[in-house]
């Protein structure tokens, strides 16, 4: 998984994270993107909420989230 993005999951204040915040990090094309956000689905660093919308793995994260 790419450093920057990683960095950024271990810096992100909030658990959730959406994929505008992950563009500012990631600037390169959308299918790079698309393939770091596949990579960290698969590897368990983000669980996908809904589109474009991610709650961060436990590994980086650091709040628990709320059941509501």
């Amino acid at each position: 998984m790419n450093k920057d993005f990683e960095n950024l999951l271990l810096e992100w204040p909030l658990c959730v994270i959406r994929d505008v915040d992950i563009a500012t990090v990631i600037s390169d094309s959308a299918p790079r993107r698309y393939a770091v956000v596949n990579r960290a689905l698969k590897k368990g660093s983000l669980i996908r909420l809904r589109r474009g919308v991610y709650l961060i793995g436990k590994p980086f994260r650091k709040m628990t989230p709320s059941n509501l």
